[in-house]
């Protein structure tokens, strides 16, 4: 009775019994806390590889993509035992891996122009042996991918007064994208009259100008003071064919005569300088006016306008519209305004430009260099206006209806659409300075039209 009683040596069974469970926390605490610490650093390697991964895809495609995030991932902490294989999984358990998917991706950027890393990191743990966990893997996942530039109307001039000026009656309408003006000028923006914006918004480096009939509210939200937008057509206007494209005489691709009503009548193009475009270059010597007899359908290609061209008072069409959203269009067209005005009229012009990344002037449908020194408006009043010395007048007259699919882009001058009456629907407008006193309506913005294909994109994490 007196052993049963006896209460020596318990201390002893209960310090034994709470080491056991102090080193349970221990474990926890020890090993949890290296768990968090390799999680951030699965996460990190996962994101680079997902970026790694989305510029090699958008300028090279999908061959290397799995060696290219692979290389990404193991230089952010998570060494690979293997060169990962597209869209194929872990081949073990035990083993540092990276997973790059571009298909089966969870959730709403399961499409084309995105891609999703998963890296894997095998992690040794001390206490938690003891208790049969003697490694323990943790994982982390990104989707990175080409996401197309909110904007569709880009005015590049840095510090003019009126950079971006709409008057009378005009009306922009961008639903889908927003209005960006590069100048530092507290006077950048003038909206006079009745004129509005009907988009998601305008925002300006600089400021509006709110003395005397410029301070009208645009209706669109005005966020002044914002950044600015480099150049984002500059590198593919680089790859543009030159006059040495443009040959005369037998078998040359220049078209001598000032008036053009059948299309054939075109000489044979010239191969493209550059890229894909395999309907090549027509260069047209003369200021000439095409149109104006009848509907009028040009076929794809390059249309370099050495002295200016003016579209006739009728239907004319040049290239042809891609079949279905984000596809390449190697059948598109664009009309280069070398030197000369471009007069578009009372004619109904419909321009499909090139798209895709191997294609010449990639999103460019009317192009006129910066090199162009010599064109200039209708409206002799205009001069006034207007900041820089040249003009692209991409709209006059009342009857005037247009259809532009791919960006108007003018480096160094005015884009100007004048006529109340008449109007202009394009996909995007990258200028010096913009001047409107028409319509111009973006319902369906480039970049959203062709989001993995589009010049107009950046590469982000998006999850």
């Amino acid at each position: 009775m007196r052993f049963r009683q006896d209460e020596n040596g318990q201390m002893l069974v209960l310090t034994a019994l709470s080491i056991v469970a102090l080193l349970g926390f221990l474990a926890l605490a020890v090993d949890m806390g290296l768990l968090f610490r390799s999680k951030r650093q699965v996460q990190t390697a996962a994101d680079a590889g997902a970026i790694a991964a989305a510029l090699e895809y958008s300028y090279n495609g999908t061959t290397n993509m799995g060696s290219v995030a692979g290389t990404a991932v193991s230089s952010n902490g998570v060494t690979l035992s293997y060169t990962p294989t597209l869209n194929t999984d872990c081949p073990d358990t035990t083993h540092n891996c990276a997973i790059v998917r571009t298909t089966g991706i969870n959730g709403y950027h399961n499409t084309a122009g995105y891609v999703q890393v998963t890296a894997v990191q095998a992690n040794p743990t001390f206490f938690m042996g003891m208790f049969g966990d003697s490694n323990v893997r943790t994982a982390a996942s990104a989707i990175a991918g080409i996401e197309p530039n909110p904007d569709c109307l880009i005015t590049l001039d840095p510090s003019s007064d009126h950079s971006f000026w709409i008057k009378g009656n005009s009306n922009i309408v961008t639903p889908n994208c927003g209005i960006q003006v590069n100048s530092n000028s507290k006077t950048a923006v003038c909206i006079q009259g009745s004129a509005g914006i009907n988009g998601p918004y305008l925002k300006i480096h600089g400021g509006q100008d709110t003395s005397g009939q410029c301070g009208k509210n645009p209706g669109a939200p005005v966020y002044s003071g914002s950044g600015t937008s480099s150049d984002p057509l500059a590198t593919e206007a680089a790859s543009a064919p030159t006059l040495t494209s443009c040959t005369t005489g037998a078998g040359g691709n220049t078209y001598l005569g000032t008036t053009l009503t059948d299309a054939s009548l075109l000489p044979t193009p010239s191969t493209a300088a550059s890229g894909n475009l395999s309907d090549g270059v027509y260069c047209f010597q003369n200021n000439v006016t095409i149109g104006g007899s009848g509907a009028l359908t040009m076929p794809p290609g390059i249309y370099i306008f050495e002295n200016g061209v003016t579209i006739g008072n009728s239907a004319v069409t040049f290239g042809t519209q891609q079949a279905t959203t984000n596809s390449t269009n190697y059948n598109g067209a664009t009309l280069d305004i070398y030197g000369g005005s471009f007069d578009n009229t009372n004619g109904n012009l419909s321009v499909y430009g090139p798209s895709g990344s191997t294609t010449t002037l990639n999103g460019i449908a009317i192009y006129q260099p910066a090199t162009n020194l010599t064109a200039t408006c209708q409206d002799p009043s205009i001069k006034n206006a207007i900041n820089t010395t040249t003009c692209l007048q991409a709209q006059f007259g009342s009857s005037n209806l247009s259809n532009i699919v791919g960006y108007i882009y003018a480096p160094a001058a005015t884009v100007y659409l004048q006529d109340e009456g008449g109007g202009l629907q394009a996909t995007g407008v990258v200028a010096d300075d913009f001047y409107n006193n028409s319509s111009l309506t973006i319902t369906n913005s480039y970049n959203s039209y062709n989001p993995s294909t589009t010049p107009l994109s950046t590469i982000a994490l998006v999850e």
